[in-house]
């Protein structure tokens, strides 16, 4: 069997194992040992953790524009713009999800951990991702954005119809794409019009007043980074969240690692996203005959940079196969990494740690419930079902 063929076959083991889907860092490992950077059917992975820092920190050799069919009329704004038009765009957007910002909203945030463990608390069980997971960063940011929370579950249909269109059609993904893209337009644009006429405390009130290059943004532009704080905001958290407690419920070491010293929390956090990186892997498109590591990537050849694989490379991290909360330094690429780094990584710091604190505070014990695993999703690593067996504090 030919190289190319093997590491093909390695690759399909990813979306196709539901065991490896679980738990793919043996498969990671497996991909390291293959090579840094390796040619897989009609693209080019970079695999390493130097081969990928080394993409995402060079747009101008590996491009984000078109990178993914995202089901867009046009680039999704910033994530499909390369500098320096992303950093211009960036310069906008990067206030509006400041560390500081993002904590004159924490006591919001924690109000709304609490009510959903009043919730469940005393029926001994809890479906984590409908119940918890989901819901807490979905009705968060949609607040942010000036959307109802009483409209999450169309919100996060029409995310899913972007992000895992295969799930309603595996015939012809592109077109539910296409079609998601179109209604997401729609409703963000009544939104932009509610906030013409009458602005609010929300994002979409901001875009519509900034300016982009001395002029204010056009609609177009508004819609663009709409669409974007959709699939972003309703996901990457949620992914994070079931990630970490689909492996604390399988793990009662690390989970008395926190329940002894709660100032592990933000230790863990870091730990449990390079360990289980929600979103695994992110495209780029060579803009000219270049090599990543010696294995020569072609002109307008598709590049998938495997942050995952990279988060368990132990050139960078040491014990890499070792969950260690107290590892330092953790520059882990589960946020990116270079110019596309993550706009929203201080809102999902503050989500993440007041989740786990809140939930810690209020659950003084929890594992999987009997008979149960986690199920993940085939895309970004989210639970399908994590149905864990809590007892209240």
């Amino acid at each position: 069997m030919s190289d190319t063929l093997s590491h093909l076959n390695l690759f399909l083991e990813l979306g196709t194992s539901e065991a490896t889907r679980s738990h793919p860092q043996p498969l990671y490992r497996r991909m390291l040992e293959a090579g840094e950077a390796l040619e897989v059917g009609p693209q080019v992975v970079a695999l390493s953790a130097e081969a990928c820092a080394w993409v995402l920190r060079n747009p101008e050799l590996f491009s984000s524009v078109d990178a993914i069919e995202l089901g867009a009329e046009r680039p999704v704004v910033p994530l499909q713009v390369d500098p320096p038009a992303h950093h211009a765009y960036r310069r906008i957007i990067d206030p509006l999800f400041s560390r500081r910002r993002m904590a004159q909203r924490s006591d919001e945030f924690r109000e709304r951990a609490n009510d959903l463990v009043d919730r469940f608390i005393d029926d001994g069980e809890v479906e984590f991702h409908r119940a918890f997971s989901e819901p807490l960063p979905c009705d968060f940011f949609l607040r942010l954005l000036g959307a109802p929370t009483a409209e999450r579950a169309e919100w996060t249909k029409l995310k899913d119809g972007i992000i895992r269109p295969w799930e309603t059609d595996p015939e012809h993904p592109e077109r539910v794409q296409r079609e998601t893209g179109k209604r997401i337009y729609e409703r963000l644009g009544a939104l932009i019009d509610a906030r013409e006429a009458r602005r609010g405390p929300d994002i979409i009130s901001e875009l519509i007043d900034a300016e982009f290059e001395g002029e204010k943004l056009s609609r177009d532009a508004i819609l663009d980074i709409g669409l974007l704080f959709v699939f972003a905001g309703l996901d990457t958290v949620t992914a994070a969240l079931d990630s970490a407690f689909a492996f604390l419920a399988t793990s009662p070491v690390h989970r008395e690692q926190i329940y002894a010293d709660r100032a592990l929390i933000p230790g863990a956090i870091e730990e449990l996203l390079r360990w289980q990186t929600p979103v695994y892997a992110v495209p780029r498109r060579a803009t000219r005959d270049t090599e990543i590591k010696g294995c020569p990537v072609a002109h307008g050849q598709t590049v998938g940079v495997f942050v995952g694989a990279a988060d368990v490379d132990d050139r960078r991290f040491p014990n890499a196969t070792e969950v260690d909360f107290r590892r330092n330094p953790n520059r882990h690429f589960a946020f990116g990494y270079g110019p596309h780094r993550c706009l929203g990584t201080h809102l999902a710091r503050l989500e993440l740690e007041i989740a786990f604190e809140v939930w810690h505070e209020r659950i003084a014990a929890y594992e999987m419930a009997p008979g149960k695993e986690p199920v993940f999703a085939s895309s970004v690593r989210s639970c399908e079902e994590l149905a864990l067996q809590i007892t209240p504090a």
